[in-house]
Parts: structure tokens; sequence; C-alpha cells
């Protein structure tokens, strides 16, 4: 398997410019490369800021809420060089172990505020307090798949790629070409990536979240999540690598009936010619026909008969 991609992170001016065009016609004629970092942009994530001021959650995680950074990005009218400041304290907080701040840090990240925008950082900043145990940095990363799918393999591509290379070690007879490009299929299943997301919200749950569970309630009646359980292949990269690889093509049996010819699912049947049948009324005529010539036959056989 290759190594992550580099972060290929469009210009400000085409991601303000996408943003515009979304707002304004709900569409854009930029590619996914530049929607993904301007849909971002627009998402909104208040509800997250306010869970992450709540002292109770905090306590039990045992962080603190930092309400000063709370205020500064509520007020919005922050000056650049606090912006500035604000991202630094941020990053000291975070390699302290401060797992809010590494929160607040992957929202800065997500948005391009006061520091560039970086998908890739905002899942650094996120994996570091999932691994302390921080079920609201679990949750952002679910919100984060759900209101940017297309943003999957920046958020989550190190983890899939660590999974898809455990399963190429035990299947290396598959090269990692092959491997790599059924990957970047994988980012654009749609039922994969909703799978991801509901799996990411369901282990904050399991890691404390007391918030979390009527969020995915409403998110699967929205049909944002999937309310059951997807086919196999989209549950794992492993699952999708099997059945891509390593699933045995169907055969066809032949029946016991040998009028009846089984011909492969890709070779199509061929048009019939003029001469291979013949319309549907020649049949009816011809049987006509030959019931007209019998009964002229027995007629003449009849009067035979008679004068004899």
């Amino acid at each position: 398997m290759q190594s992550p991609l580099p972060e290929k992170i469009p210009s400000e001016m085409q991601i303000t410019d996408c943003m515009a065009q979304l707002v304004s016609k709900n569409s854009t004629s930029y590619g996914e490369v530049v929607q993904k970092y301007a849909r971002l942009r627009l998402a909104d994530f208040s509800e997250l800021l306010k869970e992450w001021q709540n002292e109770e959650y905090a306590a039990k995680l045992g962080m603190p809420t930092l309400p000063q950074v709370a205020k500064m990005l509520h007020k919005g009218n922050v000056s650049p060089e606090q912006g500035k400041k604000l991202a630094a304290f941020l990053q000291q907080t975070a390699k302290q172990g401060n797992t809010t701040g590494a929160l607040y840090l992957a929202y800065l990240c997500a948005k391009g505020l006061f520091i560039p925008q970086s998908l890739q950082k905002t899942a650094q900043c996120l994996r570091f307090a999932i691994n302390q145990g921080d079920w609201r940095a679990t949750r952002f990363l679910g919100e984060l798949l759900i209101a940017v799918p297309l943003a999957a393999r920046e958020l989550v591509g190190d983890e899939i790629q660590a999974e898809a290379t455990r399963w190429q070690s035990k299947n290396n007879h598959i090269s990692s070409e092959k491997v790599e490009h059924s990957c970047r299929r994988f980012y654009d299943a749609t039922p994969a990536i909703k799978f991801l997301a509901r799996s990411k919200l369901e282990q904050a749950v399991q890691q404390g979240s007391p918030s979390v569970q009527q969020r995915i309630k409403g998110l699967s009646v929205l049909g944002e999540l999937p309310s059951t359980t997807p086919p196999k292949q989209f549950q794992s990269i492993s699952n999708w690598l099997d059945l891509q690889f390593l699933q045995p093509q169907e055969k066809y049996s032949p029946r016991a009936d040998k009028d009846i010819v089984f011909l492969p699912d890709n070779v199509p049947l061929l048009p019939l010619g003029d001469d291979d049948e013949k319309p549907t009324w020649h049949k009816p005529a011809m049987y006509g026909l030959m019931l007209l010539v019998a009964v002229l036959i027995f007629t003449v056989l009849l009067q035979i008969v008679m004068r004899t």
C-alpha cells in the first residue's frame, strides 16, 4: 500500500467562490476537491460547540471547558492577531494532553479559522482526543462525515489504509495497486461512508456520551444515517476487499433440458435475422391453407364415390 497522499488544498479564492455558488444556487461548477472544503466551512456545528462548554460532561472526562476560547469563537469579530494567539494557545494545550484544546483546534482546522484549513490536520487532532477516550471527539468525527462525505479520505484515510494494509498482508497475491484502486472506490460508496459515520457515533455512545443516542435516532429518521445494517461489503474495507478479490464467481449449472443453452452474462443475445424466424402471422395462415386443401380433397373424393 502506498503512503497517504499529500492533501491538495484549493486556493482561498476557489473555496470562497464555491461557497458563494452553493449559498446562492445550492449547486456549484467546482469539483469535489474544492466542494468538500467549501461545504465544510458552511456546515453548522454550533450544537457541538455548546456541548463542549458543558461543565458536567467535561468534568466526567477530567477536562476543562476552556470558556474563554468558547467566548472568543462566539464573539466572532476576532482580530487576526488575536486569532493567531488563540491558535497557538490551543496547540500548546493540546500538546499538554488537554483534549478540549484538541477539539477546538480541530474545529479551527476544519473551518480554516485563524489557521490554514486542513482536513488531515483536523483528523490528527481528533485522533489524539479519541485515543484519550474523549467521546466528544469521536462524535465530532462522525458529524464531519455526515456533513461532508466527500472528505472521508482525508478524515478517516489513515485507519482505512491501516486496515487495508493488514488485509493485503494476508492476501499478498493481490497487488498494492489493485488494493489502492479498490480503496478509492470504497470512499465513493455512499452506504459505506454513512455506515462509518454511524459507527463513529455509536462508538461515542460506548465511550459515555449521554446525548448521541438520540442524535442517531434523529439522523436515521432523516435518512442521513442508515436505519438498518447495510450489506456486508459496506461495513468495512476488509469486507469490501473480500468481495472485490476473494469471492468466487458464480457459475451456471446446466439443466437436464438440453434444449436450453446458457450464455455468459457478458455475451448479448444477437438479434434474429429475417431468415431465422417467420412473422407470427405465418403459422395461422399456413394451417388455414392446409385445412382448405384437405377440404377440397375430401370434396373431390366424395363426388367420385357418389358417381360410382
